[in-house]
């Protein structure tokens, strides 16, 4: 299954922009917004911006998951470095395998998304931005909300992240409870 790409609306007024590091080469672009709604309220938001992948981007990461197997072969991972090099191992082995080459970057891209699944989920660039003070999900179908420092006089702010289905909530939630470290090692 493809993960879902956080992609900034674009809609209010920006009251601020910043990038958050998410990799090495990989970063994240963190708008908070002012948005008038239909019956002239105002709501205010923090979207997160990631980097699209391309077709072949899906085709390596589909068969580099793939070969890894079902998430419970994953379960030995308990470090988050081991995922990465797991992950780094398969992926360079399907880009040997389909004879193509992928810049530095986009090697980096695959990876923080193949970790992201596993770890944190769409939650991830909210979880990597130090700003970001607590992070709440009520329920499927609805978006995260997240306290911004710099922004907690305006509340909760609703993000672009929303999780389709109950399951998948809960599986996050019980990844999270384990807090885990939420950098990438460095590149070797």
């Amino acid at each position: 299954m493809m993960p879902i790409v956080l992609r900034d609306p674009g809609v209010g007024r920006t009251l601020d922009e910043y990038y958050v590091e998410a990799g090495k080469g990989v970063k994240i672009r963190i708008r908070i917004a002012e948005v008038v709604r239909e019956d002239g309220s105002k709501e205010y938001c923090c979207f997160a911006d990631e980097s699209p992948l391309t077709t072949l981007d899906e085709t390596i990461y589909t068969m580099t998951l793939g070969d890894i197997g079902p998430p419970e072969n994953l379960f030995w991972a308990y470090k988050r470095e081991d995922l990465y090099l797991l992950f780094k191992e398969n992926l360079r082995k399907v880009v040997s395998r389909l004879k193509v080459e992928i810049a530095k970057d986009q090697e980096s891209r695959l990876l923080y998304y193949m970790t992201r699944e596993v770890r944190h989920g769409i939650l991830k660039p909210f979880i990597l931005d130090e700003n970001i003070k607590d992070i709440k999900v009520i329920s499927p179908g609805l978006n995260a909300l997240v306290i911004h420092k710099d922004y907690d006089f305006l509340g909760w702010l609703k993000t672009n992240a929303v999780f389709t289905d109950a399951r998948h909530t809960k599986e996050l939630m019980a990844r999270l409870v384990e807090k885990g470290p939420t950098n990438p090692p460095a590149e070797s």
